[in-house]
């Protein structure tokens, strides 16, 4: 948020409401954000590389197609969110599908679990945030519209998405790298962060988040790897490399893990990124 000073704890900002409202919420309050990290990670970047912004809104539109289809409550709260903050809503909902396409050619972040057996009988759940230099948002999201999960997350203050997540049903889940390296990216549709975030909204368990996972694959609506594969076989594991526990659903890496039960690490692909 803007103006805030160094070491202060920032008041709240209740983000709920319908698509439109939690749209203007976080573009008026994150505005400072938006504005940097789309000159600073996604128009710059395209200007250097002589792509322009009507490029930029076609390479997009894969993307909104998905979102009309899955999740339109995302579009509207996109451009409400852009007219709130002043930017172009076309460019916004290109800044946000298309900013984290490069994170198939690096590597940021890792999540882990470790059982009830191993962790004194609970669920350890962790992972590290270890991203490049943007300012943070966690919130608490209530949506008005019916069937959607309320969860709380973090993510880049740009970009209302889920790095990670913890929704009203107990299911726990995180986007990061990891797992099988993405050889053949599609570099179309959505990344990991909007997946998760479906899942957060959709899910009330690991099995229904996996199944989030295999139809997005498997209707081609992941950014990386083939369509219609699921990039690999997933071996499980505890955090201490041992079986035992309950399921999770993988992310590229990422783990779902339902609270107040036994989960384990997989180290495999379900492929989003």
């Amino acid at each position: 948020m803007d103006g805030i000073p160094a070491g202060a704890v920032p008041s709240g900002v209740r983000l709920a409401g319908g698509p439109a409202e939690v749209g203007r919420i976080w573009g008026r309050t994150n505005r400072g954000a938006i504005l940097h990290d789309m000159e600073e990670f996604f128009l710059k970047p395209a200007r250097a590389a002589g792509v322009r912004e009507a490029e930029l809104v076609r390479r997009a539109a894969r993307f909104v197609r998905i979102a009309g289809e899955c999740a339109p409550h995302w579009l509207e709260e996109a451009a409400a969110a852009a007219s709130a903050a002043g930017v172009d809503g076309e460019v916004y909902v290109a800044f946000l599908a298309g900013v984290y396409r490069s994170l198939f050619l690096g590597s940021e972040c890792t999540s882990y679990a470790f059982a009830p057996s191993r962790a004194g009988g609970a669920v350890l759940f962790h992972k590290n945030r270890d991203n490049a230099d943007r300012d943070q948002a966690a919130f608490v999201l209530s949506q008005a519209a019916p069937g959607l999960n309320r969860f709380i997350a973090v993510s880049d203050a740009s970009v209302l998405a889920c790095m990670m997540m913890v929704n009203e049903r107990g299911l726990a889940g995180s986007a990061d790298m990891g797992g099988p390296p993405v050889k053949e990216p599609r570099y179309r549709g959505m990344m990991k962060t909007f997946l998760l975030r479906h899942v957060a909204e959709r899910a009330a368990d690991c099995r229904e988040a996996l199944a989030i996972v295999r139809e997005f694959v498997e209707r081609g609506w992941y950014a990386g790897g083939r369509h219609g594969r699921m990039g690999g076989r997933a071996k499980r594991r505890d955090a201490g490399g041992h079986g035992g526990g309950a399921r999770g659903a993988v992310k590229n890496g990422a783990v779902t893990a339902r609270t107040g039960k036994e989960t384990r690490r997989w180290d495999g692909a379900c492929g989003t990124s």
